[in-house]
């Protein structure tokens, strides 16, 4: 394959021969980051509810061509009563699954629930093919799921070959078992010939199709790490915090800790704006330390001010590490600006406990935030560089 065939699959690569294929390989291996990992579970339930749906279109389709096929006498009832039954199944059980994706799951979970509905979705079409293929002698429902197949974009490449391949060799096996064979002299085409010259066309497409969409996850996530992390201090922002309790069902009480750096105007004002950002970047270094050593979340709440979401009911323990990010202020002992309370940069805090668990509640949180917010004007009120709560 040339130059012009590499672009059209890969079309960020550039360059001739084996060149462009290594370049190729390696983008194709970034953009699987946005696939695996912290991304897996996205991906599986983007592909199963993908998948369901499409499930859902052609079975309802294949039922109204049942109907109309037996309405017409072309086919009897004896042979649509299993069809009917077999689709009504398959819709019915997509309805159920895709009722319950919006509930929390494992991502292991989900790749199990994907994978099992994909066998059951196999062993349906093997038995529609059969049908199809035993009354009519066509390839006219595996010319259908091929269509399906590419039409959903996010399996994996070896995926796509895989079910293409026991596609194809369910077909061979019904022909090479004597269970159903083609008609002689009936089809204008050689239907192997046919097989073969459509799974490499959908091969193709599906892996274009499939690129398509991790460009696609890519720049949805850059997107919106950007709208919910903050670009100097690299943690989470509001709008990020609210979207992590949202996705957090956290069913026990929670502290939370509102920081401000003391005397930071003063700071600015003597050192300039460069030295208030590293000012700010020291201080989120602090509270980064603190989240990472229990199960906490560092969030950049607005100018110079800080949060700790601590996941415990336990307010000594929260009080702990809150303290332990004024004492890692200290430490680096950053030289206060002019006429500041103290000789160096220190921090403020106000802690609060909420009385109810806050599990995806915005408003409950930001409320427990009031309430730290007053006891941290009780902390600068009482002399600074210290936690009340």
């Amino acid at each position: 394959m040339g130059r012009g065939c590499c672009l059209a699959v890969f079309p960020w690569c550039g360059g001739d021969g084996m060149g462009s294929w290594r370049k190729s390989y390696a983008a194709y291996k970034r953009l699987v980051n946005y696939r695996d990992g912290a991304y897996a579970s996205g991906f599986a339930k983007d592909n199963l509810r993908n998948l369901l749906s499409a499930a859902v279109v052609v079975g309802g389709a294949l039922l109204l061509d049942a109907l109309v096929y037996a309405l017409t006498d072309t086919v009897n009832y004896v042979h649509m009563v299993p069809i009917v039954v077999l689709i009504l199944v398959m819709g019915l059980s997509s309805a159920a699954i895709v009722r319950f994706l919006d509930r929390p799951f494992s991502t292991q979970a989900l790749i199990w629930i994907r994978n099992i509905v994909i066998l059951g979705l196999l062993a349906g079409v093997d038995f529609l093919m059969y049908g199809e293929l035993r009354i009519a002698g066509s390839l006219y429902v595996y010319t259908l799921i091929l269509l399906v197949l590419v039409a959903v974009p996010n399996f994996r490449i070896h995926e796509t070959f895989l079910i293409l391949l026991w596609l194809n060799a369910s077909i061979l096996a019904f022909v090479q078992l004597g269970l159903v064979s083609f008609p002689e002299g009936q089809v204008f085409i050689n239907p192997y010939r046919y097989m073969v010259f459509c799974s490499v066309i959908s091969l193709a497409i599906a892996m274009r199709r499939h690129i398509d969409y991790l460009l696609l996850v890519r720049q949805r996530t850059i997107l919106k790490t950007a709208s919910e992390t903050d670009p100097l201090t690299q943690l989470l922002n509001r709008r990020g915090m609210e979207e992590y309790l949202k996705k957090r069902d956290y069913r026990w009480n929670v502290c939370l800790a509102l920081f401000d750096i003391d005397d930071f105007k003063s700071y600015n004002d003597t050192y300039g704006h460069a030295a208030g950002d590293a000012c700010l970047c020291a201080a989120a270094e602090c509270f980064r330390e603190a989240a990472e050593g229990c199960d906490a979340v560092a969030v950049r709440y607005g100018g110079e001010e800080f949060i700790l979401l601590f996941f415990m009911a336990n307010r000594e323990e929260a009080l702990h590490f809150t303290n332990a990010c004024l004492e890692g202020m200290r430490r680096r002992q950053l030289r206060a600006g002019y006429l500041a309370h103290h000789r160096y940069v220190t921090l403020s805090a106000g802690l609060a406990v909420s009385e109810q668990p806050l599990r995806q509640d915005v408003e409950q949180c930001y409320a427990l935030v009031a309430q730290a917010d007053r006891n941290l004007y009780t902390a600068k009120a009482c002399g600074k560089d210290q936690c009340v709560g």
